[in-house]
């Protein structure tokens, strides 16, 4: 075997080329039509995202892992706005489509997603996700590509480019299949690849090792050392390179072998030596001990070839197509994260890694296009996976019309009772908006699996405005430079997500049903009010079609359906109109609200903030934010009005958000 040697050691009497020397700095560059520069890739527009579940309309709480519905490049835009993502993803695993020129279904041949683009194309698509994707990675952060022979050789040097040469890994090559008969002139493709880079030379890493087989051990650790009884292996003391420090030294009157030095210094070795791990032949050689208690086991190298995808009818599958081993994806997950990190898989597809993430600890967050990788996710979250059957033959035929939540390759095994598995409910599902619609067949089934009473609605864009993330970050500038309390708040909740999901009356009927009412008490109710009227909405019309006697078996009191009849006139009579209140000021949409009977200063306040998003409303006597100034603040509860009335001033003109931040407060604090 060739042995490398230090360059200052070239014998030759020419110099070396300086042409034949590398440096840091990309030589090699791929070129074609279409390619954006950083600067125009950084400056993509981010996606308008709408949270669909879970369905909190008044409250603020965050989860700790995100999927997404939508184009991932828009998607990976807007978290570079997020503070709490950019520059905080540890690992990121994606497997890509790989540039096949073809189509893909599940295995009950519902359209997955087409894989078209080729070329300079195709490169050029990886290529802008590569560059958000960089921004998004921690400074100790790693990513692993997945691809196949196809284009991994032309994305490696967009790697190089992206991430630089020095922060390539490995090459990783894996057995996918079992061996193929192909009769066509070439060797069976049973590999496909993985390129694996950090983002710096200090990454976090935890070498992945496979545990010894008693014959292995025994093949490789020969030798048994008589007084202990341990097993060891011998290996030499010298290393490759001549060295002019202590390791190139004499030892016990010995010089390193020719192009040699020692591994260790001269006492070192004396030392291993006095510990009897110095082993001497006859002749007098010296070899180090090793021992195999001492090992954790074979270091993991860059051919892996027992992480096949699902290939007996035993293996637990969703049945997406190209779903990964989840054991290869666990390996990554382990060597390149550590519990609590996040792991960003931008191609999702079946939620391999999203469950595997899950499993080990990490928070995740997941982004496809597919509706039906959508669908998958969610299913895999509340029924897990289930053996992959004999697929040609089916005993029992999928029907014809399948919701795309259950649309699992074939119906031979019942699904699991969501009781049978540990669901995934700790998450939010954000969407963007001009596709959040299409969501609405796999949340109602998502929403049924998981037992949650909900009500599923989709704002539209002309029903409703969205706070600009211009003004929130402008607001939490302007509060964190006038309130250390609240600066630090912010810090520890992050970006503000303030934004509207009810609107006009059905967000009044909603507030009128929620008083005095828990939150899941109250959204039953809400629900079977929708049920019994078999509709998505209510409005005034509906409401006035359902009777005392109707909404008192939904579970509405008398008070409150007096109450709900009061708005239903207003509003039928044109007392109240909601394009009106956009354009009024903030008292005067609290005058015009307070006529109503049941509507009080607090649901008008509510309203200004969750509904027309007003950014300077401050519900003083809000129980909530009563109860987080007195604490944050040590205000005494009998102070409060005045205390609490002068802090929050100091937030003018954005008080709304500062009372986000205090109910996000109480809820990561459990209250």
């Amino acid at each position: 075997m060739a042995t490398g040697i230090a360059k200052r050691y070239w014998k030759n009497s020419e110099e070396l080329s300086t042409e034949s020397v590398t440096n840091d700095n990309q030589d090699v560059l791929l070129s074609y039509q279409g390619k954006e520069a950083f600067k125009s890739v950084l400056a993509t527009p981010p996606a308008e995202l709408l949270k669909v579940w879970p369905d909190n309309i008044f409250t603020s709480l965050e989860l700790p892992n995100r999927l997404y519905f939508g184009d991932n490049l828009q998607i990976l835009a807007s978290l570079l706005n997020d503070p709490n993502i950019r520059g905080k993803v540890r690992l990121i695993y994606i497997d890509p489509p790989f540039a096949t020129s073809g189509v893909f279904q599940t295995r009950g041949q519902a359209d997955a997603y087409s894989d078209l683009l080729a070329g300079s194309h195709f490169i050029e698509f990886i290529r802008k996700r590569l560059i958000l994707m960089r921004e998004l990675l921690a400074d100790d952060g790693s990513i692993y590509l997945h691809l196949d022979d196809n284009m991994s050789f032309h994305i490696k040097i967009i790697m190089d480019e992206v991430f630089g040469q020095k922060n390539f890994r490995n090459w990783i090559t894996r057995k996918k299949c079992n061996p193929k008969n192909y009769t066509r002139k070439t060797y069976g493709n049973v590999s496909d690849f993985i390129l694996f880079y950090s983002k710096s030379d200090n990454y976090v890493w935890h070498r992945p090792v496979e545990g010894w087989t008693n014959a292995h051990a025994l093949k490789e650790y020969q030798y048994v050392e008589v007084e202990t009884g341990r097993r060891y292996k011998k290996v030499p003391v010298h290393a490759p390179g001549v060295r002019n420090g202590e390791t190139g030294k004499p030892w016990k009157g010995m010089e390193p072998p020719p192009g040699k030095h020692w591994q260790y210094t001269p006492d070192k070795l004396d030392a291993m030596d006095a510990r009897g791990e110095i082993y001497w032949s006859s002749n007098g050689n010296p070899r180090r001990k090793i021992y195999l208690d001492e090992s954790e086991g074979i270091p993991v190298q860059d051919i892996w070839l027992d992480f096949r995808d699902a290939h007996n009818q035993n293996i637990k599958i969703t049945g997406y197509p190209t779903e990964k081993n989840r054991h290869m994806l666990a390996r990554i997950i382990e060597a390149s994260s550590n519990p609590g990190d996040i792991v960003m898989d931008c191609f999702c597809g079946s939620g391999s890694s999203l469950s595997t993430a899950s499993e080990l600890g990490r928070k995740w967050l997941g982004i496809d296009s597919s509706l039906e990788a959508i669908a998958t996710v969610l299913n895999r979250f509340a029924y897990g996976t289930q053996p992959m059957g004999d697929f040609v033959t089916q005993k029992e035929k999928v029907p014809k019309m399948l919701s795309l939540f259950d649309s699992l390759e074939e119906v031979i095994h019942e699904k699991p009772t969501p009781s049978s598995v540990e669901q995934i409910k700790d998450f939010m599902l954000f969407a963007e908006k001009s596709v959040a619609e299409n969501l609405t067949t796999v949340l109602s089934d998502w929403y049924r699996a998981v037992g949650h009473a909900s009500i599923i609605r989709f704002v539209k864009e002309n029903e409703t405005n969205y706070m600009p993330n211009n003004m929130l970050s402008i607001a939490t500038s302007h509060i964190s430079a006038v309130d250390p309390v609240m600066a630090s708040l912010i810090s520890k909740v992050g970006t503000c997500r303030l934004s509207a999901k009810a609107v006009g009356f059905e967000a009044l009927a909603e507030a009128i049903i929620k008083q005095q009412l828990s939150r899941k008490a109250a959204q039953s109710i809400f629900l079977r009010i929708l049920n019994l009227a078999d509709s998505e909405h209510i409005n005034p019309q509906l409401l006035k079609k359902l009777s005392d006697k109707e909404l008192q078996g939904c579970g509405v009191s008398e008070r409150k359906i007096s109450y709900l009849r009061s708005l239903e006139q207003f509003v039928s009579e044109g007392k109240l109109n909601f394009m009106e209140l956009e354009k009024q000021s903030d008292e005067q949409v609290i005058d015009n609200l307070t006529r109503i009977k049941g509507i009080g200063r607090w649901t008008a306040e509510m309203y200004l903030i969750f509904v027309l998003l007003r950014p300077d409303v401050f519900p003083e006597d809000d129980a909530a934010i009563r109860g987080a100034l007195c604490k944050l603040y040590e205000i005494d509860n009998d102070d409060y009005i005045d205390a609490g009335v002068k802090i929050a001033d100091t937030w003018r003109p954005y008080r709304s958000i500062g009372c986000w931040y205090l109910w996000a407060y109480l809820n990561d604090s459990g209250k």
